[in-house]
């Protein structure tokens, strides 16, 4: 059973507690940087105001790229100090296996997510959304339900553990917004790198008349469109005269928008390709 307290017996692992210490790693020293979020062990910690020497807890909406990442804060004695202040050592894990407390089930295998934001600063799942980034070169080695204390294997060096990666199909639902009588999927792939996704599609759409068209399609990673440059691409139809159409992200409906002018009424195949960013 996966550690769910300190109180528990026999004792499995404390937050921030080194949990394969025999397994090859690397530990760094740092100063602590004082930032709204206090530090404590177990957490993610940034590179600070003086990147070679500070380093400092996630604060409202920081980056977890493989520039800013520092370590993990590790638990260092068996009765921690709470005095974790301005210009205080502190030592980090910067890769190896950590035991962190979940506030999502997880299964072993799973990718990261931490939290980025005020209300969810510090959080350990593997659901990335607005709240919670993706931890790059990370991932669960233990399966577990929230409040547990289970494994977390990384490696902030950039080797070891490969950047997080998904491809396949996807059907997206489309939404004919526009000037379109009746569309149809052709197919849609995806490939998602750590935090970016790219989208190649094929349709077909039948135009009610000539002139200005929309249709939107769904993405197959969820992510909060906050701009319309948040999300862009282009497509190509196989009308030689057509224009081609503008991909661009639909803030409202959090889908890709695909807007162009019409020069035929009648079916006309259309492929295309976006990127975004989960946000």
């Amino acid at each position: 059973m996966p550690q769910t307290s300190v109180e528990s017996v026999p004792v499995r692992g404390f937050e921030g507690q080194h949990a394969e210490p025999g397994k090859p790693h690397v530990i760094n020293s740092a100063v602590l940087e004082v930032v709204t979020n206090p530090a404590a062990p177990g957490h993610i910690m940034i590179r600070g105001t003086d990147p070679d020497a500070q380093a400092k807890p996630v604060d409202d909406s920081d980056a977890l790229t493989d520039k800013t990442l520092a370590g993990i804060l590790l638990y260092e004695a068996a009765r921690e100090p709470a005095d974790y202040v301005d210009l205080r050592p502190a030592v980090l894990l910067r890769s190896g296996v950590i035991y962190v407390v979940l506030t999502e089930a997880v299964v072993a295998g799973d990718p990261v997510a931490y939290g980025n934001k005020t209300a969810t600063l510090d959080e350990w799942k593997t659901t990335v959304g607005a709240n919670h980034v993706l931890v790059p070169h990370a991932r669960f080695v233990q399966s577990g339900g929230i409040g547990d204390i289970v494994r977390v294997e990384f490696d902030f060096r950039n080797i070891g553990i490969p950047a997080e990666f998904e491809s396949g199909e996807y059907v997206p639902t489309i939404d004919d917004t526009t000037n379109v009588a009746v569309s149809a999927l052709v197919a849609a792939r995806f490939i998602r790198i750590n935090n970016t996704v790219i989208v190649y599609f094929a349709v077909t759409i039948d135009s009610t008349s000539t002139g200005a068209t929309e249709f939107t399609l769904t993405l197959p990673v969820a992510s909060a469109i906050a701009a319309v440059g948040d999300l862009t691409g282009h497509a190509n139809s196989e009308v030689v005269d057509e224009d081609q159409a503008v991909i661009a992200g639909d803030v409202a409906a959090d889908t890709a928008s695909v807007t162009y002018t019409a020069i035929a009424t009648g079916v006309v195949a259309w492929t295309g390709s976006f990127s975004y960013q989960i946000l």
